[in-house]
This record gives C-alpha cells, sequence and structure tokens, in this order.
C-alpha cells in the first residue's frame, strides 16, 4: 500500500532520500524506532510546483482512508474559487475555510541545506473567520484537504490537496 503525503514532510530536510524509513509520530514528536516504523519513501518530489513525496505501507500495518472527524474522502473534483473546505490537522484540528486563489506563486524558506524555493500554482485558502483563526499551522502539513461534501480536489501532482502551512495565515496547495 502507498499514501501521498508532503515532501517536506517525509524528506524533513536535505538528507532525505528514497528508502529512508518512516516514523509515526514524527522524529519531533519522541517516536521510538523501530516500533513506530511503519514504512520507508519511495519517491521525493520538490520542484517549482510540487512538494510531495510517496511512501509505502509495511504489510500488515493498520491503516484507515478516513479522516478522522471528517470520514471517507468520496472522490475528486478540480479546486475553484470560494470553494469550502475542510481538513483534519495536528495543530488546529478541524478547521474550515474557503479557496481565495488558484494559482498563487510563493517563496518557502526550507532551510536545512535546501533553503529558498519558488512554489507556482498553488491553492491559497482563507480561514473561516467566523470559527476558526487559522486554518492550518504547523504540524497540519501532509493533512488531507476536503470540500464540505468529501471531494478531494483533483491535482496533476502527488502533492493533490495537501497541506503546506508557509505562512500561519494563509496555508497554500498545489493546484
Amino acid at each position: 500500500m502507498r499514501r501521498d503525503t508532503n515532501f517536506h514532510v517525509a524528506a524533513a530536510d536535505s538528507t532525505g532520500r528514497v528508502g529512508n524509513r518512516m516514523v509515526q509520530p514524527s522524529r519531533i514528536e519522541h517516536c521510538k524506532v523501530p516500533q513506530d516504523e511503519f514504512g520507508a519513501t519511495l519517491r521525493l518530489v520538490l520542484i517549482d510546483h510540487v512538494d510531495g513525496a510517496v511512501v509505502s505501507i509495511n504489510e500488515g500495518q493498520q491503516t484507515s482512508c478516513d479522516i478522522v472527524g471528517i470520514g471517507g474522502v468520496r472522490g475528486t473534483k478540480t479546486a475553484s474559487l470560494g470553494m469550502a473546505v475542510h481538513k483534519c490537522g495536528r495543530t488546529t484540528e478541524l478547521p474550515h475555510g474557503s479557496v481565495d486563489g488558484i494559482s498563487a506563486t510563493i517563496q518557502v524558506d526550507y532551510s536545512d541545506g535546501i533553503g529558498v524555493r519558488t512554489l507556482r500554482d498553488q491553492v491559497s485558502i482563507t480561514a473561516a473567520t467566523s470559527s476558526d483563526a487559522v486554518f492550518s499551522d504547523h504540524g497540519d502539513s501532509g493533512s488531507v484537504i476536503v470540500d464540505e461534501q468529501g471531494f478531494w480536489w483533483r491535482c496533476s501532482s502527488p502533492a493533490q490537496g495537501r497541506t503546506w502551512p508557509a505562512l500561519r495565515s494563509t496555508p497554500y496547495f498545489r493546484s
């Protein structure tokens, strides 16, 4: 079985390589090796419009395709301006927001030997201020974003509809 996530989640820094073992919770959350290992990186991509990775899931490892607090993903659709969305993130939990841009260009400082990269054609989301102060924050990276009916938007990269909270106020995603 395979799952996709962000490059900066799977690789963490410039030392990330295909074949590296993956752990959950993460290294910064005091994982226990080998008990917390669940798979390995299969593909890592960081180019001008993709921050993506594919990881394997160990045979016999328990997994679910449901999003905690939201349920199953019902399918895909194309992201559009004004689309109401939500996700489940480690830090922000279950925030709601709306798509306010579908072709943003941002600069992200990956530091740790990678430096600043420009990401193009990103989807931007603004938090629903009536209920959530921010849509995404550090620790939410890799969260799947769906619309209010449970549809994951269709993208042309392995980083489709995944959180990358480059800026606290407006997270960006590959369109």
